[in-house]
């Protein structure tokens, strides 16, 4: 379900996006908020995998391992942060500045 939920996200994503049209502040938030939420709902279903891989998933040679740390420095990574794209959303919602110049 979280893997579905995010390709759901990614799917209105990608027509917003493809439509061409312009994008106001809010539709921008919006849009780095759900990129973050589909990134939380992949390390989740990466980590239920890897949890019920035991520790042999931590083996170099185990695929699962690669994924792990894959989704993990998405998870990481300032422009795709789950925490920090949904208070920018927040922020924008609640009529304050982004607080960053990358919207």
């Amino acid at each position: 379900m979280k893997v579905s939920c995010a390709e759901l996200l990614a799917g209105d994503l990608v027509a917003r996006i493809e439509a061409g049209e312009p994008f106001t502040t809010e539709e921008r938030a919006k849009i780095r908020a759900q990129t973050g939420y589909a990134a939380r709902l992949a390390k989740e279903a990466v980590d239920l995998v890897a949890s019920a891989s035991g520790a042999s998933s931590l083996r170099r040679e185990t695929p699962i391992q690669r994924a792990v740390r894959d989704v993990q420095a998405l998870n990481l990574h300032s422009f795709v942060n789950p925490a920090t794209n949904l208070e920018l959303y927040g922020r924008v919602l609640a009529g304050l500045d982004p607080g960053t110049p990358f919207l």
